[in-house]
């Protein structure tokens, strides 16, 4: 919404009445988004958006272990995003592959090192982290970090990293 009604806004380089603006269309990836805001009185303040559309869901890759020729393990992935807004779209941190290691857990800490969740048994269902720590409280936006594990036969697999927190 402009402040002031004099003010012109300008998109990827089109001019805009937002009232009758057209879509943008959005491509599988990162999509930089070009803001242009002009007062009345020539003023400038240009903004850059970029709103990344994920692809098709993939397939977890299979791959051959180096210590059992025929045996297989399928990767386990985390998401990096995470938005529990109720609009079906990572509205739980997705971990691609985990239904093949359902001996697992997953930990997640805040920015300030404070462990908020421990969910055991991580199934991307019923079992997993939907914004909410332990005792139900909704957590602020923001980076967090986990740490998962889970059982690959007799080994324990860890993997670290951080995912954002956006609603």
């Amino acid at each position: 919404t402009l402040e002031d009604a004099e003010a012109t806004v300008t998109i990827n380089g089109q001019a805009r009445v937002f009232a009758y603006s057209t879509q943008i269309t959005l491509h599988t990836g990162d999509n930089p988004i070009t803001i242009l805001v002009t007062a009345p009185n020539g003023a400038q303040k240009s903004y850059t958006l970029t709103i990344t559309k994920p692809g098709p869901p993939m397939r977890p890759a299979s791959v051959k272990t180096e210590t059992e020729e025929n045996a297989t393990t399928t990767a386990v992935t985390v998401s990096q995003a995470l938005s529990p807004n109720g609009d079906g779209i990572n509205d739980v941190l997705a971990v691609a592959g985990i239904e093949n290691y359902p001996s697992n857990s997953l930990s997640v800490i805040n920015s300030k090192g404070v462990q908020v969740a421990t969910i055991t048994n991580y199934n991307n269902q019923t079992n997993a982290f939907d914004g909410h720590s332990q005792s139900g409280t909704a957590q602020p936006a923001g980076t967090y970090f986990y740490l998962l594990q889970y059982k690959d036969g007799k080994e324990t697999v860890s993997k670290s990293g951080y995912f954002v927190l956006k609603y």
